[in-house]
């Protein structure tokens, strides 16, 4: 008897087995067909079953379009503003120190800027300030070769008048993290990637996420995954044109170690912390976005059918976009990074589009 039994569990287990390979297969060929029917050059999804800590990593598409070389879990992506939320971990980790309120208003910290002097730390996180976003398009050329420092964008911006009444209505505005890198070097005394460093990179291991407010040198440059404007290679791009409001690179094992750890009390930042980011306002219906998201400390949040609220970032800068979403009833994380995405379609590792609705329904 204890010998059926025992072949009962082995078959039993073979069937499981076989079910996760043919999921698995069926997961790579859709990758795969997706990336093809978008022209996209590479693209990265990585799961994590935070119960058994299993990671599934799936690639497709290769780091540069020459030397026809794969990419894998650790070639470098573009997280675009993702960067958001290590400027929210860090200002609400000055807080549990005492060194701030995000309920301060900016005007003790920023006499040079005398119209927000009302506008509170926490306004310029969850989008509700009402300063009008960055837009440097009229100044491509520049951008290409000439560094901007937080302190210059942010100038140019304060020049523009605001767009509404602090705390009265919600507008994506990238100039709310730019003056937060500013404020959290003023409170800190750090640049921002040495408070980084300290505070996130190395206590978590980070050892494949780097953050720059000029040019990614040469070394890192060539772990990334290259991305094409056309003909041109758009890979080392100017980062100080997204500085603290997009600017890092990752891949994406430690974009699922960062959300984990982000997401969990006690890691990084502690629960009443965690409840502070996860307290989110409204976001206006603007398609592509997924309807009703709202929006935290820089985190968005999504009820999806069947699966609950879910938490997620879709970092996007010229040539990367790059995605993770945490499903607290699942105990699971997805993350996605895509190369040389078509810029007409900067949505598609939006939760509420095909590639991650796949991921998403598993």
């Amino acid at each position: 008897m204890k010998v059926l039994f025992f072949l009962l569990f082995l078959s039993l287990a073979s069937l499981d087995q076989a079910k996760a390979t043919s999921s698995q297969q069926e997961l790579q060929s859709f990758l795969n067909e997706w990336r093809t029917s978008h022209h996209i050059t590479s693209i990265v999804v990585a799961t994590e079953d935070l119960k058994t800590k299993k990671i599934e990593t799936y690639t497709s598409g290769f780091a540069t379009r020459h030397d026809k070389k794969p990419v894998t879990p650790e070639t470098l992506y573009g997280v675009g503003s993702i960067t958001k939320t290590f400027i929210a971990a860090a200002l609400l980790q000055l807080q549990e120190e005492g060194k701030i309120s995000l309920d301060d208003s900016i005007g003790r910290y920023f006499h040079e800027y005398p119209r927000w002097k009302s506008i509170t730390v926490r306004q310029l996180l969850n989008m509700t300030s009402g300063i009008a976003n960055t837009d440097f398009s009229k100044e491509r050329d520049d951008y290409e070769t000439t560094v901007l420092t937080s302190q210059k964008v942010v100038d140019a911006i304060y020049q523009k008048p605001d767009l509404f009444a602090p705390g009265t209505k919600w507008l994506y505005s990238n100039t709310n993290y730019f003056l937060l890198g500013l404020l959290i070097k003023k409170i800190s005394g750090d640049s921002l990637n040495d408070l980084f460093t300290t505070r996130f990179f190395k206590p978590l291991h980070l050892d494949y996420t780097f953050y720059s407010h000029s040019f990614y040198p040469k070394n890192i440059i060539d772990q990334m995954a290259h991305a094409y404007a056309g003909k041109q290679d758009i890979t080392a791009f100017n980062a100080s044109h997204y500085g603290p409001a997009g600017s890092m690179l990752m891949n994406s094992r430690d974009l699922l170690t960062w959300t984990h750890a982000l997401l969990t009390p006690d890691v990084i930042l502690s629960a009443t912390s965690i409840q502070e980011m996860e307290t989110t306002v409204a976001v206006p219906s603007t398609p592509p976005k997924p309807e009703g998201c709202r929006y935290g400390l820089g985190i968005y949040s999504l009820n999806v059918p069947k699966i609950g609220t879910i938490w997620y970032y879709a970092g996007v800068i010229r040539g990367y976009t790059s995605c993770f979403i945490y499903i607290p009833s699942q105990q699971r994380i997805i993350v996605a990074q895509v190369a040389n995405w078509p810029g007409e379609h900067f949505e598609v590792l939006f939760p509420n589009q095909p590639l991650m609705k796949k991921f998403l329904e598993l």
